[in-house]
């Protein structure tokens, strides 16, 4: 959390917004002031017109009413602050959320007494959230010490907690108009920083709302945040991250990659840039220079799975067995119950004709995952091969097929375990469907129809 330093400006005489203004002004109804002493669930409380001061401000504006009316007197304005305040939820003994009623009316109150002290404006923004504007007079810019006195008395009355989220104008390329919507994403990242947080906008503010808007499938706009971001903090290794992973989800490896690259350059021991390079050349098809990223990720930090995993897969796809081994040795060291680095180890001792030790390693990772249907696949051609289980082998080969039906090699395989078997008219289906999805299995079909033939 930012911290600023700085005088509170003590003139008098500001007009706040909840004066009359002409048109359709939405205003507060009635309440029961007897719901002042309720706890309420926040759910139920979150319909701000059910807890309106109606007799205290009669001419409190809200939602689009109140934004239209500030957005008139901040045309004015050079230079502003936008502050937006919410309580800070409490939870009963059941863990269920709950806001005291009383709170808003103390809240409006002290927002109310805090903005004609200061030459401020405020209204409510939206449910539970009030907002309140303040022109810049001085430096530094006085919101910071008004927002803690905010917090202050409200701590002091109702012994509760608020949080309040501050932005600024002018900054960067934002208009008048973005401020309060800047406030609001500071008052997001107050909340995640806990109760009683006081935030000013920055990088964090934008990397959190990039973040979300990630989360709901908008790319485009969360690059739009990571970018901005980057203008307030050319050096946050976080955003740089976040451009790095949105470029790779729309494919843009190079673009990704290069984001990564000013991560290593900014933080040198972060293992998860060269992690994540690595990825990206292997998207690209290079698993020279994938290797290469991994293996600098292996350097920082030799107790990451996922590196060390892909390591070992790369070099089994390089026909080095032997070297794949010792990485996915380390694999299972680092998690016993990885059920990707049992696996992978059975095929290195597989390649290496050290069947029993295979064996071994694909029954651990079917233990650790029944539904596994490359070492289902595997485990039954080798039972196969080494005649020992003549049942276990078939239902293990029919498995793998159940769960991965258009997987040509583990057609392949079930193939080979009927053949095996002599159990030729199945084994010859599944080699024709093997064939049908790519894998060659012709010197399979030819044996078992000249086997035919001689017939």
């Amino acid at each position: 959390m930012k911290q600023r330093d700085g005088k509170a400006s003590t003139e008098q005489g500001g007009k706040p917004v909840n004066h009359k203004t002409n048109g359709g002004t939405e205003r507060m109804p009635p309440i029961d002031l007897s719901a002042d002493k309720k706890l309420l669930r926040h759910e139920q409380l979150l319909k701000i017109q059910n807890i309106a001061l109606a007799d205290t401000f009669p001419e409190l504006l809200l939602g689009e009413a109140f934004l239209a009316e500030a957005s008139k007197q901040l045309e004015l304005l050079d230079h502003f602050s936008a502050l937006m305040i919410r309580p800070d939820p409490l939870n009963d003994q059941t863990g269920n959320t709950l806001i005291k009623t009383g709170l808003f009316f103390s809240l409006f109150d002290i927002v109310d007494h805090v903005c004609k002290s200061n030459s401020g404006f405020w209204g409510i923004y939206d449910n539970d959230c009030v907002a309140c504007f303040f022109e810049t007079k001085t430096f530094p810019d006085p919101a910071l010490n008004l927002a803690e006195k905010i917090h202050r008395e409200m701590e002091g009355r109702e012994n509760i907690t608020v949080s309040t989220g501050i932005a600024f104008y002018p900054q960067l390329t934002y208009k008048k108009e973005d401020i309060i919507e800047n406030a609001r994403k500071a008052l997001e990242h107050a909340h995640l920083s806990g109760h009683n947080s006081i935030v000013e906008f920055d990088s964090v503010s934008l990397n959190i709302s990039g973040d979300k808007l990630y989360q709901q499938g908008n790319i485009d706009g969360a690059i739009a945040e990571f970018e901005k971001a980057l203008l307030l903090d050319p050096e946050n290794v976080n955003v740089f991250n976040s451009l790095g992973v949105c470029f790779g989800v729309q494919g843009k490896h190079q673009t990704a990659i290069d984001m990564f690259k000013n991560v290593m350059k900014i933080a040198p021991d972060d293992v998860m840039a060269p992690y994540n390079i690595g990825l990206a050349y292997l998207m690209i098809g290079d698993k020279d220079k994938a290797q290469e990223f991994f293996l600098h990720a292996f350097s920082l930090d030799q107790n990451q799975l996922e590196v060390v995993i892909h390591i070992g897969r790369i070099y089994l796809e390089k026909k080095d067995p032997e070297k794949a081994k010792e990485y996915f040795k380390k694999a299972v060291t680092i998690d016993e119950n990885s059920g990707t680095g049992h696996r992978f180890l059975g095929e290195c001792y597989s390649k290496l004709n050290r069947h029993e030790k295979a064996i071994n390693s694909y029954v651990k990772a079917i233990k650790l995952n029944a539904n596994d249907a490359h070492s289902l696949s595997a485990l039954a051609c080798l039972y196969a091969e080494q005649e020992l289980n003549r049942d276990i082998a078939i239902v293990f080969g029919r498995q793998s097929v159940k769960l991965s039906p258009a997987t040509a090699l583990f057609r392949q395989r079930l193939g080979k375990v009927y053949f095996m078997f002599e159990m030729f008219d199945e084994a010859l289906k599944e080699f024709k469907c093997a064939t049908e999805l790519g894998q060659d299995c012709e010197s399979f079909i030819l044996a078992i129809q000249n086997r035919e033939k001689k017939k």
